[in-house]
């Protein structure tokens, strides 16, 4: 994998979060943010700017369509790929 930019993957399930960092670390992913739900998911979006989000659709206190939503109205352009 080539990819050179920042990664956030949100999940509410850490064995989860670790089990597909592992796989994106192993792909040669340089750096990979992650946070437990949606709210914190976009806090980090916000202040880091990642290249890509791994978004959880089940999750507590936001979920990933609620999440979804407040991400494409903070940048349009933000590129998501939603996980169940």
């Amino acid at each position: 994998m080539n990819f050179t930019g920042t990664i956030l993957l949100v999940d509410d399930e850490p064995h989860i979060r670790k089990y597909v960092s592992l796989i994106l670390r192993q792909l040669g992913a340089p750096r990979i943010l992650e946070a437990s739900n949606g709210q914190e998911g976009l806090a980090v979006f916000t202040a880091e700017q990642p290249d890509l989000v791994l978004l959880d659709v089940n999750m507590p206190v936001m979920d990933g369509i609620e999440t979804l939503k407040k991400l494409k109205e903070a940048d349009p352009d933000c590129v998501v790929i939603m996980l169940t």
